[in-house]
């Protein structure tokens, strides 16, 4: 049963993201109104939407992490909730309205809040870790391992997702036979991120090594469509620097994932499926795992405190 940390936790972000949608909705309403351009107000459209797209990605993401007890997830969540704190700040200097200091006051009160009880998840979290795994190093750190991989396969999946729309919307046009592979991507590469977790979750070596070798393969398309926006004078009227810059982003986040994954690859085999499954659970379903076996030992006293809160998540 998912702790009151927990709801507190989840309550926050929402209320947070819910504010960032609302300023942002009316700022890009503002914008679109004062546009004399149909290609200005097309970019605009789009990148709002993808700021919205962003937002509820980021509020499943921090769901996710505090459901499967993934403190490194909570974590990532937090380190992308304080650069969009920097995002909000750039916008009060660009803009000094009452609207973008109110909605800078309620995103930097949100992420004091936010850290106090990730802490307090960090504690919660480590207790719940120790049923599953116990003290034995080499599960711990398989367990640690596997869990930063499926967090970065979910921020991959947002950056792709998002290069993708960049794709369609700003740079190719409808009759460039590109501009369907790119619609067709959609459907493979939410196929690919089914594969990947299968392989993660059940140790299947197959399914990882295929993720592998596609995964591998789609940055050389990145590249490519880098080297055609800064080689193309069609494409000079496009926000080239942002856009090289989240294309750069996504290089290099596919290769730290591709050796994260193969560190958990390796790991294969060392016991940590066998774990995780006494408790009637795979890899990662760690929501689950309180109510199951591994009861003995310090836990929750009366009330709901931990008798002992050293304990740590990895």
């Amino acid at each position: 049963m998912i702790s009151k940390v927990a709801k507190m936790f989840l309550m926050v972000v929402a209320l947070a993201a819910l504010t960032v949608a609302v300023f942002q909705v009316l700022r890009l309403n503002s914008a679109l109104k004062s546009s004399t351009s149909d290609n200005d107000r097309d970019v605009g459209v789009l990148y709002g939407s993808l700021l919205l797209f962003s937002l509820l990605f980021y509020v499943y993401f921090a769901a996710d992490g505090v459901l499967n007890e993934n403190f490194i997830q909570v974590l990532a969540f937090m380190a992308f909730a304080a650069l969009f704190t920097f995002y909000v700040v750039y916008q009060v200097v660009e803009e000094s309205s009452a609207a973008a200091i109110v909605q800078l006051v309620v995103v930097a009160v949100a992420d004091i809040v936010l850290a106090g009880l990730a802490y307090k998840l960090y504690l919660i979290f480590g207790w719940q870790v120790y049923k599953r795994i116990g003290s034995d190093r080499a599960i711990r750190s398989a367990y640690k391992t596997y869990q930063i991989a499926l967090a970065l396969l979910k921020i991959d999946f947002q950056f792709q997702i998002v290069l993708v729309a960049l794709n369609l919307v700003l740079i190719l046009d409808v009759d460039d036979p590109e501009f369907y592979v790119n619609v067709a991507a959609i459907p493979l590469i939410i196929a690919a991120v089914v594969v990947a977790v299968l392989g993660l979750r059940h140790e299947n070596k197959p399914a990882t090594l295929i993720f592998v070798v596609l995964a591998a393969l789609e940055p050389s398309y990145i590249v490519f469509r880098v080297y055609r926006l800064l080689t193309r004078s069609k494409y000079s009227g496009l926000p080239r620097p942002q856009l090289v810059a989240m294309a750069v982003i996504a290089v290099l986040l596919r290769y730290v994932f591709l050796a994260v994954i193969a560190v958990a690859y390796s790991n294969f085999g060392s016991g940590l499926r066998e774990q995780l499954s006494s408790f009637g659970m795979s890899a990662g379903s760690g929501s689950r795992a309180s109510s199951g076996r591994g009861g003995s030992g310090p836990g929750p006293a009366a009330g709901g405190k931990f008798e002992d809160r050293r304990m740590t998540v990895v």
